[in-house]
């Protein structure tokens, strides 16, 4: 799958989010997880790695949300076209600006 393709489905899941009720906070967790794993599943296809941590791990060890998002975040510092996706996506369901979540990125990391 193309990163366009990826920021297509991105993008409808971030407009289904938006219109989900504030009651249904399950399915926003279910929205924002399909997310996550069309940008995981990218990362595997092009074989990423930082430190020898490669997304052929995450899938084995299925960790938890927050070395997920650490380590897509270290992942968006090295990779630009992962921080454009990881950028489409906070834009999607977050709505922050490209510099603000890189500098995000850059104080967490």
């Amino acid at each position: 799958m193309t990163i366009e393709e990826i920021k297509l489905k991105i993008s409808k899941l971030g407009v289904e989010y938006e219109n989900t009720e504030a009651e249904l906070e399950w399915v926003w967790e279910d929205l924002e997880s399909e997310a996550e794993d069309l940008i995981v599943e990218y990362c595997q296809q092009q074989g990423y790695q930082i430190d020898n941590f490669s997304y052929v791990e995450l899938e084995v060890d299925f960790i938890d949300q927050g070395k997920l998002w650490t380590v897509l975040k270290r992942f968006s510092l090295k990779y630009p076209d992962v921080a454009d996706l990881m950028y489409h996506y906070n834009q999607s369901f977050c709505f922050e600006g490209f510099e603000d979540y890189m500098d995000m990125v850059r104080r967490n990391c």
